[in-house]
Order: structure tokens, then C-alpha cells, then sequence
């Protein structure tokens, strides 16, 4: 290792076209590493040069089907990355498949897994067993879960067929295999949230392997403007989220307010009652968080964290949110926004209407959001965090 600059090597899929937080936490940790003169920073991510059916194939192969956790054409492609910058540390982030880190393994190199969802617990990264919670694969029907999740034609009928020929054995050796990845002597880990570093814990990884680092929001970036009132959902097309659960709210309190949801959704699903500006550039998206009035989390999924939540937050605008995952822990309940019961969908409606309806009540929690998320989420301070333990574990 160079006495004056630590090589880093940012390898993952959330490193491509990819939309929602992780993507930006990567670019973030990327922009504070490089700005720091003791690091020199280096990015990359397997892509297949193939027809997008087939790269779907694969990529569900390696998040699933896969046994060994590690894709052989992934792996030399890292591999060769790693010989072309000579990293002292590899960050990886969610790749599908752990392929990154037995590179790193091979290569003699340390690699520190940064982890931002469930799928250390879960093969298919959601925590969810028949529409609750689990607290991991042991013992679960992992391969009914990653089957009924799984929407839409074509391709996904394919991936369907070849996933039924798989048992719930195969699936529960590849995530114990996972597990012993992350137990070998070169390879670390950051997660969100005590919560996650217990479940990882329970599943069997070392306890000293484990950082914890919360995510952080830029409030310079992410701040109050003219506020309406606009009632905002960002979590996208998917069923654990709650879309559904946004528009049926949108459609009781039509009149009250703008409803507007941000992302990708298939023509027959989009509703009159609710805009669809699409996937919003971050710059777009911070604006309107700042012109918000309330923002709605009605996730049914284990939250393992949301930048959702600490952005609108930071923007002054109090979030709404269902009591699952780490919520309760960024929301201060009556003060920066509400929390009620998972799936009480007349609660979330009513604490939606009571903030369009009461100024005071929203000037006030406006301003207390804004104060609690830029003192307790500051991006500078996750980057701090991340740049130490990438340095201790560099030079160590």
C-alpha cells in the first residue's frame, strides 16, 4: 500500500442505471472518498454485453438460482479489475451475488460489503413470508416466497420455470455458503442499523465483522421551499412499498390536495387521482420534496432503512409512515410526522388530512423535521464514518 493514498476499488450492479438509495449512497461514498486526498478511487460493475431477456436470466440466476454465490464470468471480470488497479480495499454493494468479494478473496485483497437491504437474511431481499415478516431463511419456504413475488409475462414465466426445479435445500445451502463468505478473514461488513447487525448475527455472521453506519441526508441540497399541498409517495412500483395503499388514501381525499407518486408504473396501473411525473432526476426530486406538504411510507416490508424518509424530512416535510422496519427510529411520532399501525390505512389517512388541514400544526412539525434530520442524519457525518473504518482496514 502507498504511504500517502489508499487504493479503493467501488465495485456493483448499483453502480449502473439503477434508481432509488442505494445507487446514491454509493455515488456519495464514491464523491467523499475522492475529494479526500488520502484515497485514490477507482469504480466498476459486470455488465453482460447480451440481449436484455438473457441478462434478466442471469441476473436472476445469480440473485437466486445461482449455488456457489459466485458467477464465474463475474468473478474474472473483477478479477481483472482488481489486477488493473491493484486495490489496498474493494467496497462492494449489492451485486446479485457476492462474485466481487471472491475475487477480492483470490486476489489476496480485503473487501468490505456494504449491506443496505435483507439479502444476508433473505434470498430474496424482502423479509417477507406470506405477507409478514420473517426473522430469516432458516426454516422457511424461501422458494414459494421468491416465486409469488415475481410479476409480470415473458421473461418472468421463464425465470419461473427454471425456479421451480429448485428446493428449498438448495436455496438454504447457497445462503449459508453466503454466510461463510462473509465470515472469511479478508471480508468485513457495514450495515444501516443495530437491527440489521443483529439479524446478521442471528444468521450467523462473526460479530466483530459488523460496522454499523446509519445513512446520511445533504441539507444543503435537501431543504424547504414555497410549500403546497402536495401529498408526495416515492416508493415506486412495487408491492411492498405500498403503492397501492397511496393511491386507494389519493382517491379518498381527492380535492384536498395534489397527490403525486415518482417513478416507473405500467400504464394500467396509473390512476386519475394521482400524477405520474416518472423517475425524477435527483436535483427534480429534491425540489419537490421541498414544495411537499407530507410524504406517505406505507411500506409493508421491514424497512431496513429509507432515504426517503430522512430526505423529506430534511426538506421540511413530515412523513407519514406505517410502524415497520427502522421508521419509528427516524420519525419522532407527533413531532416530525406520524406513525401508525402497519396496514391501518384510516389512520394514515387521517393524519394525512390533519396535516393539509392544520397550518400550525404542520409549520411546526415542518420545522422540527427539517432540525432533527440535519442534526441527526448528516451526510457528512456517515462519510466520516465510512472513511475510518475503510483506513483502519486498510492499514491494518
Amino acid at each position: 500500500m502507498s504511504a500517502d493514498k489508499i487504493r479503493v476499488l467501488y465495485a456493483g450492479i448499483v453502480l449502473g442505471p439503477w434508481g432509488g438509495g442505494e445507487p446514491v449512497v454509493a455515488r456519495q461514498t464514491i464523491e467523499a472518498l475522492s475529494r479526500d486526498p488520502k484515497f485514490a478511487v477507482f469504480k466498476e460493475y459486470y455488465k453482460p454485453r447480451i440481449k436484455p431477456i438473457f441478462d434478466f436470466l442471469i441476473s436472476e440466476y445469480r440473485r437466486t438460482i445461482g449455488t456457489s454465490d459466485s458467477f464465474k464470468l463475474a468473478e474474472s471480470f473483477y478479477l481483472s479489475k482488481i489486477r488493473e488497479h491493484s486495490p489496498d480495499v474493494i467496497i462492494t454493494q449489492y451485486d446479485y451475488d457476492l462474485s466481487s468479494v471472491s475475487a477480492a478473496t483470490k486476489a489476496g485483497k480485503r473487501a468490505i460489503v456494504y449491506v443496505h437491504a435483507w439479502w444476508t437474511v433473505c434470498p430474496n431481499n424482502t423479509r417477507m413470508h406470506n405477507g409478514e415478516v420473517c426473522e430469516g431463511f432458516p426454516g422457511q419456504d424461501c422458494k414459494s416466497c421468491i416465486i409469488s413475488s415475481l410479476r409480470g409475462e415473458g421473461k418472468v414465466k421463464a425465470y419461473k420455470h427454471l425456479f421451480g426445479l429448485l428446493s428449498n435445500n438448495v436455496i438454504h445451502k447457497k445462503m449459508k455458503r453466503r454466510i461463510s463468505i462473509l465470515n472469511r478473514e479478508n471480508v468485513f461488513v457495514v450495515t444501516l442499523t443495530e437491527k440489521m447487525r443483529r439479524l446478521m448475527i442471528d444468521m450467523g455472521v462473526m460479530e466483530d465483522k459488523i460496522y454499523v453506519v446509519p445513512n446520511g441526508v445533504d441539507c444543503s441540497h435537501f431543504k424547504p421551499s414555497k410549500k403546497e399541498k402536495i401529498v408526495l409517495y416515492l416508493g415506486g412500483y412495487n408491492p411492498v412499498k405500498g403503492y397501492s395503499i397511496f393511491f386507494d388514501i389519493a382517491k379518498q381525499l381527492r380535492g384536498e390536495g395534489k397527490f403525486i407518486a415518482t417513478g416507473n408504473y405500467p400504464e394500467f396501473e396509473k390512476v386519475s387521482h394521482v400524477e405520474f411525473p416518472g423517475p425524477l432526476p435527483r436535483d427534480e426530486l429534491s425540489s419537490l420534496l421541498g414544495t411537499g406538504r407530507v410524504t406517505l411510507i406505507p411500506s409493508i416490508w421491514d424497512e431496513p432503512f429509507s432515504m426517503v424518509a430522512i430526505e423529506s424530512l430534511a426538506s421540511g416535510t413530515p412523513v407519514v409512515a406505517f410502524d415497520t422496519g427502522c421508521l419509528r427510529n427516524i420519525i419522532r411520532d407527533g413531532k416530525t410526522g406520524f406513525i401508525v399501525g402497519k396496514n391501518d390505512v384510516e389512520s394514515m389517512k387521517e393524519k394525512t388530512e390533519t396535516l393539509l388541514e392544520e397550518d400550525d400544526l404542520f409549520q411546526e412539525m415542518s420545522v422540527n423535521a427539517r432540525e432533527d434530520a440535519c442534526t441527526r442524519f448528516k451526510l457528512c457525518g456517515q462519510m466520516e464514518a465510512i472513511k475510518g473504518i475503510v483506513e483502519k482496514i486498510a492499514r491494518s
